[in-house]
């Protein structure tokens, strides 16, 4: 009696879903978190409180977020224009930490304290008190199988 058994493996196929799903997931994340952290900032020409959201006096200023995915991570963050160089740092970035920048003019230099307005963070913490952002990469990871 002769027995012939073959056996064939497909983990590359399962590393090829998990990939899928992984980047889908990340992608619907990195989605939320955008939309999230849009939808905090109001449209005044009033500065916000201390600890809250900062406002937005145009629409296309701080509300223009974009995100990136690349392999096993996502940046989400508002976009640097080119004409937003009159401090030492990005206006997105005084925002999000707060403290001390140096403005330069064309006559004087002088320094601006400003108070700490989080946006991203402030989203971030939202949703996942929620747990919006793991159920939503969970159905996202099962999905793709």
């Amino acid at each position: 009696m002769r027995v012939n058994t073959r056996l064939r493996l497909a983990f590359n196929r399962l590393q090829r879903r998990y990939r899928i799903g992984r980047d889908r997931g990340l992608y619907q994340v990195s989605a939320l978190i955008r939309k999230e952290s849009r939808e905090s900032m109001r449209k005044r020409r009033k500065a916000s409180p201390p600890g809250k959201p900062p406002t937005a006096h145009v629409r296309n200023g701080l509300k223009e977020i974009n995100f990136h995915v690349q392999g096993n991570s996502a940046i989400i963050g508002p976009r640097k224009f080119r004409g937003s160089n009159f401090f030492n740092r990005p206006v997105p970035n005084i925002h999000e930490k707060g403290g001390i920048t140096v403005g330069a003019s064309i006559r004087r230099r002088y320094t601006a304290k400003y108070p700490e307005r989080s946006f991203m963070w402030s989203s971030v913490k939202k949703l996942k008190g929620k747990g919006k952002i793991q159920s939503r990469f969970n159905v996202t990871l099962i999905r793709s199988w």
